[in-house]
């Protein structure tokens, strides 16, 4: 059996016609937000302004004493408009006629156009509760993920402020930007001088990382998230190694393992200070249990009330000098040992000389 043709002229044309191809386009245009609707509107006034203005022009109106010559027709044309009480005093039906078509093109380009403002106001506020507008901020501290540790985080760098000073503490988390607002409200109330800056987004995504200055932070921590682990906290390394942060600025990231933590230090260009959380609280628990009098002292050095333990670069001025001698130089502070090339002694001998590159290990008060 022979297969059949089909004329293609005898199928039905499936070319759209004027109307659909202007009704697609304006869908396409409403579709694309708010900016190309107002450019819309603007060239629809002005082609509606011109046709009223070119038609009082060649039918010479008398615009209430004046002839409706050049741009006074257009101008005419652009009042009625914008204000529908202007055509109140026309005289002549052709200049009635057109006024009121004029009139009733601005009613409806003006409502359309309040409706979008309203519109777009309402848009750009629901954004700006999601917590997804950029932050424009410098020298913060930029916390990634949320745990219950946050709370305790941000009192701590409220402690570490001088009496002067409101640091800012930008938070990026994948919660609601209101609920984290409101937890910090009940947790804190407006007693904190911390200025808290809160976004939603993936602390492991570079686009929502870019959102929130990584570059202009003065440090990052990273939070072990409890439901993924460890993971989240490598994967938001891993982003900002991605995103090209410089070795000046301290990423502290909170693991679970030790290894793992070795590991995302010598892998990353990044200058990663990992803290292995779990193990250090049970290494403390245990030796509290065991001599219960050390809780005190580590809570002294483990919060920033009072005095605290600093490292500092010795003065070049310093170099060659004894330890006795840099501790008697050391104003503000009292210096109890140095670091020299990352080996740390406690209480060096008065006659141990300094090199160049050592740090001192100082006590002092943290405003000083």
């Amino acid at each position: 059996m022979k297969p059949s043709h089909v004329d293609p002229t005898s199928l039905p044309s499936r070319r759209a016609g004027l109307s659909k191809r202007f009704r697609y386009h304006f869908d396409n245009a409403l579709a694309k937000g708010l900016r190309p609707m107002i450019l819309l509107l603007a060239l629809t006034t002005f082609v509606v302004v011109l046709i009223a203005g070119f038609i009082l022009w060649f039918a010479d109106v008398d615009l209430n004493g004046e002839r409706a010559r050049g741009i006074e027709g257009v101008w005419a044309s652009l009042l009625r408009t914008l204000d529908p009480g202007t055509m109140g005093s026309d005289r002549g039906w052709l200049f009635r006629v057109t006024s009121l078509l004029v009139t009733l093109a601005g009613i409806f380009i003006v409502s359309t156009l309040i409706g979008l403002l309203a519109n777009g106001m309402s848009q750009r506020i629901d954004e700006l509760r999601r917590g997804r507008s950029e932050v424009i901020e410098s020298g913060h501290t930029l916390l990634l993920g949320w745990s219950p540790k946050v709370f305790l985080i941000i009192r701590e760098i409220a402690a570490a402020a001088g009496p002067k000073d409101r640091p800012c503490v930008v938070i990026l988390a994948e919660r609601d930007m209101v609920e984290m607002e409101e937890r910090f409200r009940q947790a804190f109330g407006d007693s904190i001088k911390v200025r808290l800056v809160t976004r939603s987004g993936n602390p492991t995504s570079p686009f929502d990382l870019g959102r929130v200055a990584p570059h202009q932070a003065r440090s990052i921590v990273v939070l072990r998230d409890p439901t993924h682990g460890d993971a989240a906290a490598v994967r938001s390394i891993l982003a900002l190694d991605h995103l090209g942060i410089s070795p000046n600025t301290t990423v502290v990231i909170e693991l679970d393992d030790l290894q793992r933590a070795n590991a995302i230090t010598s892998a990353s260009a990044l200058n990663i200070v990992p803290v292995v959380s779990d193990e250090w609280i049970a290494s403390i628990t245990a030796r509290a249990v065991y001599a219960p009098s050390l809780t005190d002292v580590y809570e002294d050095l483990l919060n920033f009330d009072g005095a605290e333990v600093y490292f500092r670069a010795v003065h070049p001025s310093m170099k060659g000098r004894t330890m006795l001698e840099v501790c008697q130089a050391v104003d503000g502070g009292a210096a109890f040992g140095v670091r020299s090339n990352g080996q740390l002694s406690i209480a060096p001998p008065p006659d141990h000389q300094i090199l160049e590159g050592d740090e001192l290990v100082v006590i002092a008060d943290q405003h000083d």
